[in-house]
């Protein structure tokens, strides 16, 4: 079962024209949404908007600390708590104003070696729905050597990615249980990749059309 339905958004619930999408770094979350959204145009960046978390997040850092960026994105790892916790914030409050939308972030987030959950984050966001996307943790390890062109981090061993994996997944399933938001396991297998879109696209416009 390429996607697999843990729990429905509690019927009646406030919760708010989002459905988000997350997994650890290089799991294909991206991949896999925007080829949900190149087979379905008019939904995903077209009736639903698509909000890149941590790419607003960092144009929200570069309009007020522009010298920040070295290392793009990857160098808000670095910024004080204290600060990174108004941009996000700040980007929260962009979130919420462009609804319906899809938004693709991390809910569990390795912080200077640190996993880090901001529950606070998560009850703002009030999301009708997260799609969790799962991957081998041996994919994600020589995906993750194939971007170190690209993105300057740390390479976790596959245990490590694996353990990360597992956190953020129970993580999220207890999130969205306590905010009656739905959960959905999409396991990013490639042979899978037609029926993973399709499915994701099916409930995106089942929650948010």
């Amino acid at each position: 079962m390429p996607v697999e339905r843990i729990h429905k958004p509690i019927v009646g619930s406030e919760n708010n024209g989002i459905v988000t999408v997350t997994g650890i770094s290089s799991s294909g979350k991206d991949y896999l949404v925007n080829l949900a959204a190149k087979k379905e145009p008019s939904l995903i960046g077209g009736r639903v908007r698509l909000f890149h978390f941590g790419s607003e997040l960092t144009q929200v850092v570069a309009q007020n600390m522009p010298h920040t960026l070295s290392n793009g994105r990857d160098s808000l790892k670095n910024l004080p708590p204290a600060l990174l916790t108004e941009y996000v914030e700040e980007t929260l409050r962009k979130l919420l104003g462009v609804q319906p939308v899809v938004q693709l972030t991390h809910v569990v987030v390795n912080q200077q070696g640190k996993l880090m959950v901001n529950p606070k984050s998560e009850n703002t966001t009030l999301a009708k729905a997260y799609l969790y996307v799962w991957s081998d943790p041996a994919l994600i390890y020589s995906w993750r050597l194939a971007e170190l062109a690209k993105r300057n981090r740390t390479i976790e061993s596959i245990d490590d990615i694996s353990f990360h994996q597992e956190i953020a997944l129970a993580t999220t399933t207890i999130l969205s249980r306590k905010l009656g938001a739905g959960m959905f396991v999409v396991y990013n297998i490639c042979d899978d990749v037609n029926e993973n879109v399709d499915q994701i696209n099916n409930i995106i416009e089942e929650l948010l059309v």
